[in-house]
C-alpha cells in the first residue's frame, strides 16, 4: 500500500476564496497544505490551515484558532511562520478538535500544539506553544483522533498520548499530554484513528483496535469501551466471520472502521443499524458493487470526525482510477458520486473543499513559481557538496581507483531531497518509504553518467540523447514512471529515425509502448 501514489494531489486554488487576503506569490510557492476541518453533529468547522514551502523548508499557520494554539497572532493578510519548524521538511500533518500534530521528514520528530482543558500549562506561554514530544525517539507516522495521538516509532513500536476517556490511549488515567504511553504493540506497519478509537495493522497483517466501541467499530461484543488492543475480525450478516483476512490498510471515521485486505477487498466494522442513513442497504450495496466489479480498492480516505469517506479503486484491465465518495449524513452532498481524480471531486461533488489529509499542491507549477525557482537559484545548488540545502547524496561505485577526483573508487551526486520529491513521482515515493531519512543512497543498477544526466533533467529540463544512451533512458523512464523523459526519448527517435535501423526502431517502439 505504501508504494501507491498518494491520492491527495489537488490544487490549492480550490481554497483561494478562503485565502484571498494572502499575497498570491506566497500561495503559489506552497508545495503542501491541509485545512483543519472537523464536523460536530453535522456542523462544519475550520480551525485554519497549515501551509508548507518545500523549497525554503518553511511551515506556516493561517487562521484564528490554529494560530491561537501556536501562540501566534493571526493576521488576515498573511500566514504566520512556525519558527520551531524552520529548515525542516514536513512528512505529515494530523489534527483533532483542539490540537495539531506535525511529523518532520528527515529526523522523524513529532511536534504538537493545542488548547485542550487538560493541556499542560507553562508559566510564560500558557501551555499553547508548539513543543517536541520526544528528543530521543524517531517516528515514521502519526494519526490523530478528537484529542489523542498515535505515534509510530521507526522500529514499529507504537505509543499514544492525549485524552483517554474511552481507553483510546490504553492508559489507566483519563489524560496525559506530557508523556508518551506505551501500547506494548510492536512490529506495527500502519495506524489510523477514529474520533474516539485507535487502530493498528502489524507487519503480519493483523488488525488491532481499542477505544470507543459504542457503535461496534471494533467488535460486535457488548463492551462500549476497550482499553487494550483487541484483535479485530470482520463479520458478515452478524454470523459469518472472515477469519482468514489479512489486512493491508485501514481508515476510520467518527463511528466506523474500514479496512482493505491484502486481496484489495473492503471490510466494514460498525453496527449497521445505529442510524437510518448509514444502513446496510445504503453502504453495503455500494461496497458490494465495488467488490463485484473489476476494480480493486487501493486506498480509503476518511475524516475521523465524521462519517465521510473517499474510496480510491483501480481497474487493472484499462488502467483507470475511480474515486468513490460516500456521504451518509449528507454533510456535503445528497448523492454518492464517482470521479476520475481527486481534483474532480470539487467540481462535481462539493461546494466545500475538503482536505482528507496532508495534500500535495498540484497547482504550484505555474509561471510565477517557475520564476521563483529561478530567483532562488535552485539550479545553482545542483551537485554542490557544500550547499546547505543539499541533504541527500547518491553514491556510485567507480571502477577507476586511480581517478584523483574520486575517493575510494566512489562518485557522488549531491541533491536536495525536498526538491526531488516535488518534481518526481518516483523520488517522492522512494524518499517517503524505502529511502526515507537516508542521507546517502548507493546506486548500483544505473550508471553514474545516465543517472547524472537524469538528475540534470529534473533540475534544468534538458538532456543529451544519442544512439548509445537512448535505450538506457527509455529503460529508466519505464522504471521511474517518468512520462516527461519518455516524451523526450520519443521525440528524439522520431526526429532522428534515419540514424536507426528500421528493425531497431520497431523493436524500441514496441518494447517501450511508444506511440507512433
Amino acid at each position: 500500500m505504501n508504494n501507491k501514489k498518494s491520492a491527495l494531489k489537488i490544487s490549492l486554488k480550490n481554497w483561494y476564496h478562503k485565502l484571498q487576503c494572502i499575497d498570491l506569490n506566497f500561495l503559489q510557492q506552497i508545495t503542501n497544505f491541509i485545512e483543519l476541518i472537523t464536523f460536530s453533529y453535522k456542523n462544519y468547522k475550520s480551525s485554519g490551515f497549515i501551509l508548507h514551502l518545500g523549497i525554503k523548508k518553511q511551515t506556516y499557520a493561517y487562521g484564528q484558532q490554529v494560530c491561537g494554539w501556536l501562540s501566534l497572532k493571526h493576521q488576515q493578510n498573511s500566514a504566520q511562520e512556525i519558527r520551531i519548524l524552520s529548515g525542516k521538511s514536513i512528512r505529515k500533518v494530523a489534527y483533532g478538535a483542539n490540537m495539531v500534530v506535525i511529523l518532520t521528514e528527515n529526523d522523524g520528530q513529532i511536534y504538537i500544539a493545542g488548547n485542550h482543558k487538560y493541556w499542560p500549562k507553562s508559566a510564560d506561554q500558557n501551555g499553547q506553544e508548539m513543543r517536541l514530544i520526544s528528543k530521543t525517539k524517531q517516528f515514521k507516522d502519526i494519526a490523530c483522533g478528537h484529542s489523542h495521538v498515535l505515534c509510530l516509532e521507526d522500529n514499529g513500536h507504537l505509543y499514544t498520548i492525549g485524552w483517554n476517556r474511552f481507553g483510546q490511549c490504553t492508559s489507566t488515567i483519563e489524560y496525559d499530554y506530557e508523556n508518551l504511553i506505551d501500547t506494548e504493540l510492536t512490529n506495527i506497519r500502519t495506524i489510523a484513528c477514529g474520533w474516539m478509537h485507535s487502530l493498528a495493522v502489524t507487519d503480519d497483517n493483523r488488525l488491532f483496535g481499542w477505544g470507543c466501541n459504542l457503535y461496534k467499530q471494533i467488535t460486535d461484543e457488548t463492551d462500549t469501551k476497550i482499553t487494550k488492543p483487541y484483535l479485530m475480525i470482520a463479520s458478515y450478516d452478524d454470523h459469518y466471520l472472515y477469519i482468514n483476512d489479512k489486512y493491508e490498510n485501514i481508515s476510520a471515521g467518527e463511528c466506523f472502521t474500514l479496512a482493505i485486505t491484502t486481496k484489495n477487498e473492503i471490510r466494514h466494522f460498525q453496527n449497521h443499524f445505529y442510524v437510518d442513513d448509514f444502513s446496510v442497504s445504503k453502504f453495503g450495496d455500494s461496497i458490494s458493487r465495488i467488490q463485484k466489479s473489476n476494480f480493486q480498492v487501493t486506498e480509503i480516505l476518511s475524516l475521523s470526525s465524521a462519517n465521510l469517506t473517499c474510496i480510491l479503486y483501480e481497474n487493472h484491465q484499462n488502467l483507470s482510477t475511480i474515486f468513490f465518495i460516500f456521504d451518509p449524513q449528507s454533510l456535503l452532498s445528497l448523492t454518492m458520486i464517482e470521479v476520475t481524480n481527486f481534483q474532480e471531486i470539487f467540481y462535481k461533488f462539493s461546494t466545500i473543499p475538503i482536505t482528507f489529509g496532508w495534500c500535495e499542491n498540484i497547482g504550484r507549477y505555474d509561471s510565477n513559481l517557475y520564476h521563483y525557482f529561478m530567483s532562488e537559484s535552485i539550479s545553482a545548488t545542483f551537485d554542490c557538496p557544500d550547499s546547505e540545502v543539499n541533504d541527500l547524496r547518491f553514491e556510485f561505485p567507480h571502477d577507476d581507483d586511480n581517478d584523483d577526483d574520486t575517493k575510494k573508487g566512489i562518485r557522488y551526486i549531491y541533491v536536495q531531497r525536498s526538491y526531488l520529491r516535488m518534481v518526481s513521482e518516483y523520488f517522492n515515493r522512494m524518499l517517503s518509504n524505502e529511502w526515507n531519512r537516508q542521507k546517502s543512497i548507493r546506486i548500483t543498477t544505473i550508471s553514474y553518467d545516465i543517472f547524472y544526466q537524469y538528475i540534470q533533467l529534473l533540475y534544468f529540463g534538458k538532456i543529451q540523447l544519442n544512439e548509445q544512451n537512448i535505450e538506457k533512458f527509455l529503460d529508466l523512464a519505464e522504471c521511474f514512471l517518468d512520462k516527461n523523459l519518455k516524451e523526450f526519448c520519443r521525440n528524439y527517435l522520431k526526429q532522428n529515425s534515419s540514424q536507426f535501423d528500421s528493425n531497431v526502431m520497431i523493436e524500441l517502439f514496441s518494447r517501450f509502448n511508444i506511440d507512433d
